[in-house]
This record gives C-alpha cells, structure tokens and sequence, in this order.
C-alpha cells in the first residue's frame, strides 16, 4: 500500500494525464479537488459530464487514468465501464460511484476497472493509491514502447552507418559481457546521475542537463539498447553507498525507475538525429 507516501513525493517531475467523468457539477469539483490534493503535483485534467463527450476526448488526447461515474445521462451501470474500456485500452480506469450495490465493485473490475471508490468514502489516500498504481502502469507501458522504438531506430542505423553501427552492435551489444571495462565506466557515469537526481529531488531542483546530455551521447556511441540500460541502471542503484541512501529500497526503486525512462526517452532522440544525418563516407 501507498497511503503513506504522496504521489508528489515519489515522482516530483511526474505529471497525470486524468480525464474526470461525472454529471454532477458538485460531485466533479469535490473529485477535482480529491484528485490535486492526493496527488500534489502536475496534473492535467479533462472533464466531461456525458459519455458521448469523454468518448469523443478518449479518441482525440491520451490519458493516464479515466476516473469515472458509472450513472451518466447516456449511460449506466457496467456498461459505462465496458463503453469506456473500448474507447482507451491503455489507460487506468477507476470508477468513483454513488452507487451501493454489493456487486458493483466485483462487476466493474471483471471489465478492467483498476479500483472502485465509493463516494461516501472518497478521501485522499485512498484516491491517492489508485493514482499511484495508475501512474506505475502508465510508465510500464511508455517503458514497453519505448524500449521498442528504441531498438527500431537503433538497428536502423545498420541502413544509414552501415559500417560503424556494425562494428558497435557486433562488439558492444551485450556490453555487460563483451565490454565489461565500458559498462562499468557507464554504470559509474549513471551512479553519478543518480546521486544527483536524488539531491535535486530533495530540493526540487533538476539534475544537470550537461550531465544527462553527456550521459545519453556516451550511451549512443556505444550503441546501448533497452537491455544494456536496464543493466546499467541496476548497477547505478547497487554502486549506491549505504550512506548515500536514506531512502527505502521500494522509493529508490520508483524514482530511478522515472529517471531511466528519462534516459531512454533521450537516447532514442539521440539514435533518430544520428540517422537522419545520413550516411558517413
């Protein structure tokens, strides 16, 4: 459980995409004001007071969580959940209901809901727990594509660097085993990072962007991919002097996760503006 922990503190640089489903005007400011207090930190939210409407938002914005109530004026029940479930497959639905029936909650869930709240007991941590949970498997899934898109662009050097993303990818590409000597150099490289995200966290601040642009260049032109980074990360958190970690395990373990999607996110920048350069003669 989380209700012991804000979302902001875990993830000061995160922000939620939510999209608030309800009819009720008094009903969708007490949700509004639930939802930035249990998060305290950047969220963007839609609302919409119809299905029709969040229909129409679903098709045309991505969202992180749906929080919804399962009575509208054009829909009822679980079929409002199943009707939302169509429209946006990725993201958390949590249904925030009036309703008391027994079976409502086990209903909702068999159709992919990730929590039910009852409005007679919607209080911040308990709000605050779902959009935990709906923040982690947001950046799950923005991992998966990420780490996807990351080795598309990366083998598609082979096409426009031919000649030098093949003597990287043959040496390097399990660079944990193949080049032991530079994967330890990047692990004590992104050790660094981390130690300093995690005093920039503590003080709201950020950590160097020469520092993370360094970082990501020297990852690229050794053509890392998903599975050398998430070695190197492991690593990172293992180099951590016990002194430098007054942080439970299960906190460090989020936050770095937030920063290695950072990472990622950067180097597949790096590999698309290294293709576009064309080829090297």
């Amino acid at each position: 459980m989380h209700s012991d922990r804000s979302f902001q503190t875990q993830h000061p640089d995160a922000s939620l995409r939510a999209l608030l489903v309800e009819d009720d005007i008094d009903d969708l400011m007490i949700l509004s004001d639930t939802l930035l207090d249990a998060s305290e930190s950047e969220v963007e939210i839609e609302s919409a007071f119809c299905l029709e409407t969040a229909e129409r938002l679903m098709r045309e914005q991505d969202f992180d969580v749906v929080l919804l109530d399962l009575n509208l004026s054009d829909s009822g029940g679980v079929h409002t959940v199943r009707a939302v479930r169509r429209c946006i497959r990725n993201a958390s639905i949590v249904v925030v209901s009036g309703s008391e029936d027994p079976d409502a909650a086990e209903q909702c869930m068999r159709e992919g809901a990730l929590a039910y709240i009852r409005k007679s007991q919607l209080k911040r941590e308990v709000l605050m727990d779902a959009l935990l949970t709906a923040w982690e498997r947001a950046q799950d899934r923005k991992m998966r594509e990420l780490e996807i898109a990351l080795e598309q662009h990366r083998m598609a050097l082979y096409e426009v660097h031919p000649r030098e993303s093949q003597e990287a990818m043959g040496s390097l590409r399990a660079l944990r085993m193949r080049a032991p000597d530079l994967y330890a150099e990047c692990a004590r490289r992104y050790r660094v990072l981390l130690s300093d995200y995690f005093l920039a966290q503590a003080e709201r601040g950020k950590v160097s962007e020469e520092q993370l642009t360094g970082l990501v260049g020297y990852l690229g032109e050794l053509s890392c991919d998903a599975t050398d980074l998430r070695d190197i990360h492991l690593e990172a958190l293992h180099l951590r002097p016990v002194s430098e970690q007054p942080i439970q395990p299960e906190y460090v373990s989020r936050d770095a996760q937030y920063l290695l999607l950072e990472v990622m996110g950067r180097l597949l920048h790096f590999y698309r503006s290294l293709k576009t350069r064309g080829p090297v003669h």
